[in-house]
């Protein structure tokens, strides 16, 4: 499980251990979207430094960028354990990752 904040203090990203992504509007304390990875349970979100893509590792290796509040799903690198750092450059044309495994990309 892990959280992250967008960088306009507005919205919080909750990974968790059931695959599903919950997004939470800080301004009106509540859950505004649940968007479910069925890629195992999530290890590490990270927001883009725009806020619009979220990046979402997993504990079964898996890396997807997501668009916020959509369905839209960009598929990222793959590793053979679990993922447990992403990072987006900062002017967020990248986004590395980091396993359990040894590897990055």
């Amino acid at each position: 499980m892990d959280i992250d904040l967008s960088s306009d203090g507005k919205l919080v990203a909750v990974g968790r251990k059931d695959g599903f992504v919950s997004i939470l509007n800080i301004d009106i304390r509540q859950n505004v979207y649940n968007f479910n990875f069925s890629k195992g349970p999530v290890s590490i979100v990270q927001f883009h430094p725009g806020g619009e893509w979220l990046g979402v590792g997993t504990k079964t290796g898996g890396v997807r960028i997501w668009k916020v509040m959509t369905g839209v799903i960009a598929p990222g690198p793959i590793h053979e354990a679990e993922i447990f750092n992403l990072a987006f450059s900062p002017d967020g044309k990248l986004l590395a990752s980091a396993s359990e495994d040894s590897t990055s990309r």
